[in-house]
């Protein structure tokens, strides 16, 4: 049983999540997810089942009963054994099937704005997807980012305990003055305070991860720094798909208005059963039936297709516009985060440097501390400068990973 403990909690600890992992979480835990892709899908299919049964033999059933003050009649006729009249009280109840032969392609045009609407609506998905990529990866970097200020603050910590400890032998022995250790206690309260800080900050952001991912996330998971040559190859960006299929909506519409302006043409049959029948000369009830073609067609409409027309049209232009502005900023975006780049990679030479000659500074500090020939105040500010240094070239590190990933979720041009 402690055997399966230990393995139970070493599995633990190795548990780790990538940058990658956490984006493919998201967009399946997320509410605006694939689920809605597929809500938006199948919302489109119904929608064009509805316009292909419009070609389906239509049934309408009907009944009505009416009074009228007057029916047709021969003034003056005798009525008594004479010409027989419709009665003032008519009823009828029939139904009537009726079959489009032509609509001038109305129901071609109407499948095409809907499968163009569709694709819209799955696209504007796609684009809050991305959008939440940006804030996972914040979040991401963030906790690296505090990962690596805990990781220089326990040894910060570390060294300070372990200087006190000397410390505190050379003043037992006379070498030090008991203050030099007591400079070295008040910075190590300094340091703790830190790392509560930081432990806090660092607790609050795994939990926002795991709201966005849907994974149990812990201080016991290890966030792996993304692995360089996976954000190397950036895909493209929803937006250029998402304007092609505003465009390609807004054509559509212009067809549909088109094509609304002709005629409409259409078989149907009436059957029923009512009083008068079709002689309307008889005061009884009968059954009637007729079958027939009707032309539906609307030859002016007060310019109002036109007016349409101009309208889609000024949408289309605002859409080409969108997506040429939206092209410069693309361009923008990726000039800055080349120069990011470039300038984090240049920094980083540096900071390697620097933290190397931080920390030979501090191991000659180490032994001079014990003989008393520096203060503690001398030695504190050499361990400052190496966890400075130490970070500052983590943080360039993460910098450089970071605008990676942005330039990774950013800069994907059109295929």
């Amino acid at each position: 049983m402690i055997f399966l403990a230990l393995f139970l909690q070493e599995s633990l600890k190795a548990q780790s999540v990538s940058l990658q992992e956490c984006w493919l979480k998201t967009r399946e835990h997320y509410p605006v997810s694939d689920e809605s892709i597929k809500l938006i899908e199948d919302a489109t299919q119904q929608r064009l089942a509805n316009i292909k049964s419009s070609w389906f033999p239509q049934l309408e059933i009907g009944a009505q009963a009416t009074w009228q003050n007057d029916v047709t009649h021969i003034s003056g006729a005798p009525m008594a054994g004479g010409i027989p009249m419709a009665p003032k009280d008519q009823y009828k109840f029939g139904l009537e099937v009726s079959q489009i032969l032509y609509d001038g392609s109305l129901g071609h045009a109407r499948k095409k704005v809907e499968q163009a609407l569709g694709k819209v609506e799955v696209q504007n998905v796609e684009v809050q997807l991305r959008e939440i990529n940006y804030l996972v990866s914040e979040v991401y970097f963030t906790l690296l980012l505090l990962d690596e200020q805990k990781k220089q603050v326990e040894f910060l910590l570390n060294d300070l305990n372990s200087r006190i400890q000397e410390v505190s032998v050379a003043v037992t022995s006379g070498v030090v003055l008991l203050t030099e250790q007591q400079l070295l206690e008040v910075e190590k309260l300094k340091v703790e305070k830190q790392l509560i800080a930081l432990e806090q900050n660092y607790q609050a952001l795994l939990e926002n991860l795991s709201l966005f991912t849907g994974l149990t996330i812990n201080d016991q998971t290890q966030l792996a720094f993304p692995d360089e040559s996976t954000l190397q190859e950036p895909v493209v960006r929803p937006e250029y798909d998402l304007y092609s299929y505003e465009l390609e909506r807004i054509e559509a519409n212009q067809k549909l208005n088109r094509v609304g302006l002709r005629p409409v043409v259409a078989a149907f049959s009436q059957m029923g059963y009512g009083n008068p029948g079709f002689n309307m000369l008889q005061d009884k009830f009968d059954t009637y039936f007729l079958v027939g073609v009707r032309l539906k067609w609307k030859p002016w409409d007060w310019k109002t297709a036109n007016r349409n027309q101009k309208i889609l049209a000024h949408q289309y232009a605002l859409t080409e516009m969108r997506r040429e502005a939206f092209e410069l900023q693309q361009k923008r975006t990726t000039l800055q985060l080349d120069a990011e780049l470039l300038q984090y990679r240049k920094e980083l030479e540096k900071d390697v440097q620097i933290a190397q000659l931080q920390a030979s500074i501090v191991q000659n500090y180490r032994s001079r501390l014990t003989t008393g020939t520096i203060t503690a105040a001398e030695y504190i500010v050499a361990v400052n400068n190496e966890s400075r240094a130490r970070l500052a070239m983590q943080i360039t590190k993460l910098n450089y990973l970071q605008s990676l990933a942005k330039k990774y979720l950013t800069s994907g041009n059109e295929t």
